[in-house]
């Protein structure tokens, strides 16, 4: 068996130099890796409910229909639509759906260099129940708006 010591930052294994120093560290260790796991598990859970969360949202942005929407892109509970008209961005058009979004409550922004990229970016208590409420709203907004704003 081993004991370990942490010196400067760095854990070094050394022979431990008797039986009850070994027993002590073994159970140390055990101690160890149970309370790790135990920190860890709820992290676990919280990472396949976002991943849940996530796809769920990008489902429902994809699904959306409207005649500027370009893309849809998603890099975790980070989402964006890009809007373009023709060849140009629909920077009027993402400033309204902002305007009219946040007039409802929800919080989004834009983004890109002409701000024609509609930046959802939900907080982490966001279930999926806030996901439809929040695509429920944008498909609404992006219905109300006309084409030519």
């Amino acid at each position: 068996m081993a004991r370990v010591r942490v010196r400067y930052g760095r854990i070094a294994l050394l022979p431990a130099s008797t039986s009850v120093a070994a027993v002590g560290a073994s159970a140390l260790l055990d101690r160890f890796a149970q309370v790790v796991h135990a920190a860890m598990a709820p992290i676990g859970v919280r990472a396949v409910v976002s991943a849940l969360r996530s796809s769920h949202v990008l489902e429902r942005m994809g699904a959306l229909r409207h005649p500027y929407l370009a893309e849809v892109r998603a890099r975790g509970l980070f989402f964006g639509a890009e809007f373009v008209a023709g060849e140009a961005p629909a920077t009027a058009l993402v400033a309204e759906v902002v305007e009219r979004m946040v007039a409802r409550g929800f919080l989004l922004n834009r983004i890109g260099r002409a701000g024609n990229i509609l930046k959802l970016r939900p907080p982490m208590p966001f279930g999926i129940d806030h996901a439809d409420l929040l695509m429920d709203a944008l498909e609404a907004v992006l219905a109300e708006i006309p084409l030519d704003a």
